[in-house]
């Protein structure tokens, strides 16, 4: 099982691109008081320990995480990103989805094969 690393606006470059020329790293972006995010964390920390990819929660509460959200696009939460090779991967996906949802977009981005998608 991959640790699930948490991330914040200070250690985004060290946490997410870093890791993400080791190998693709799925980005959460989520806050504590959204209901919908409350619901996806579990469903994507479940996924990454299932299938086996490197999983990045990144909690966007605070205020000096206005400028890493701008900067990254994340205009609502919660967004999950593919990040590989320091850069964004496809589009974005945003809000509530269900299992099926978040695995079909996590092979189209490249992080887990198309056998995942029928679990």
């Amino acid at each position: 099982m991959k640790e699930i690393l948490h991330a914040n606006a200070g250690s985004f470059m060290s946490d997410v691109l870093a890791t993400s020329y080791l190998e693709p790293t799925v980005v959460m972006f989520s806050t504590s008081w959204c209901a919908p995010c409350k619901i996806m964390k579990p469903l994507l920390e479940r996924l990454s320990v299932e299938l086996y990819f490197q999983l990045v929660m990144v909690n966007a509460d605070a205020t000096d995480s206005r400028s890493l959200l701008s900067s990254e696009s994340v205009r609502s939460v919660p967004t999950i990103i593919v990040y590989s090779n320091g850069k964004q991967v496809g589009e974005q996906l945003v809000g509530n989805k269900t299992a099926f949802q978040v695995a079909k977009f996590l092979q189209e981005n490249g992080v887990i094969g198309s056998q995942a998608c029928s679990k």
